[in-house]
């Protein structure tokens, strides 16, 4: 009798297919399914002074970057102080779109979310959503402060949240958002709408501040925290983490040559606010620090202080925390969550 033929690559599937076809009680073997295409998912972060994006292959809890691109367009120049976008850089925000509308179709993204947090206090910026709706064919949201510290939770590195209930402070120009939870599930946020710009804007000095200046900054600072230091304390003791260009700035100020300075003590801000609330501007320029980045530095000790002391912590941890990896974590997390992308606009 022949022998018979080995089989090998695609022969050796089929020919097993075929044998278990001729079996009795066995159903015939499936082909071999063709490998599905990764799914895709975009987060685009529309800020006052740039827009980000970042796309993901959807393969976990901690999604693997695909692409990513940044775009100055300093959106929130007159926004602040007028509540008005100008038109040029409503402009420049349409070209951007549309240029990482194109990064998404190169991608395959299934699935996005563009999120526009300076659009909240514009009095125009539904005018802008729906521009870009029209002449981009992306979906713009304004997200609400709380959802905005909600994602922001979500995007917390797991490193920051090990063991126990998690407390984190991200100060942005406008507003101090907050979230506590565990293991980067949110249990309560809330938003202040108190920020690095409005406080600086308070104690707009370069030079020195006085005592008394020193004293109404903190009253300013314990009399917005007050409630929601009270709503922490009441979910038991929280390792802090405090984020924010400003508040990550103090790591290096505080330890200029330390190894580690991705936290700060107590003891350390405090020495910190006092030395910055000293040094007059030409002394604060020679920190390598810009008039107006001191000025915020400066607020920044102190709320973080007032942070530490008020919830009786001896130790912040100061970490860089990104919107975009909060809306990809809930793009990951929620399937039904996002806008589908539609390749031809």
């Amino acid at each position: 009798m022949r022998p018979e033929r080995a089989l090998d690559g695609p022969s050796k599937e089929l020919g097993r297919a075929a044998l278990a076809s001729r079996r009795p009680g066995r159903s015939p073997a499936r082909p071999p399914l063709r490998e599905e295409r990764e799914i895709n998912l975009a987060a685009i972060d529309i800020g006052a002074g740039s827009i980000k994006l970042r796309i993901a292959a959807e393969d976990g809890p901690s999604p693997a970057t695909v692409a990513q691109d940044r775009i100055d367009v300093r959106l929130g120049r007159n926004d602040f102080t007028r509540g008005l976008l100008d038109r040029s850089a409503m402009g420049a925000v349409v070209e951007a779109l549309r240029r990482f509308r194109a990064v998404l179709a190169q991608h395959h993204v299934a699935r996005y979310r563009a999120i526009a947090t300076v659009l909240r206090d514009a009095t125009n910026g539904q005018e802008l959503v729906d521009l870009v709706r029209k002449d981009v064919g992306l979906e713009v949201e304004i997200p609400s402060r709380e959802h905005q510290a909600r994602l922001l939770f979500l995007g917390l590195s797991p490193e920051c949240c090990q063991d126990g209930t998690t407390a984190l402070f991200d100060a942005d120009g406008q507003n101090l958002h907050v979230g506590v939870g565990e293991r980067r599930r949110p249990g309560y946020v809330t938003s202040l709408p108190f920020g690095m710009n409005r406080l600086s804007l308070m104690f707009s000095s370069h030079e020195a501040l006085d005592a008394h200046m020193v004293t109404a900054l903190q009253e300013a600072i314990r009399g917005a925290l007050t409630p929601t230091l009270e709503a922490v304390r009441q979910r038991g003791p929280a390792a802090l983490v405090g984020s924010g260009a400003s508040v990550r700035t103090l790591g290096p100020l505080a330890r200029p040559t330390a190894s580690r300075r991705n936290s700060l003590t107590r003891i350390q801000g405090r020495a910190l606010a006092a030395r910055l609330t000293r040094l007059p501007a030409s002394q604060k320029e020679a920190l390598g620090l810009s008039p107006e980045r001191a000025a915020f530095a400066c607020v920044a000790a102190w709320l973080v202080v007032e942070l530490m002391e008020g919830l009786g912590q001896e130790e912040m941890r100061l970490t860089e925390v990104s919107l975009r990896d909060g809306i990809l974590a809930q793009l990951v997390g929620d399937r039904s969550s996002g806008t589908l992308f539609e390749p031809a606009p």
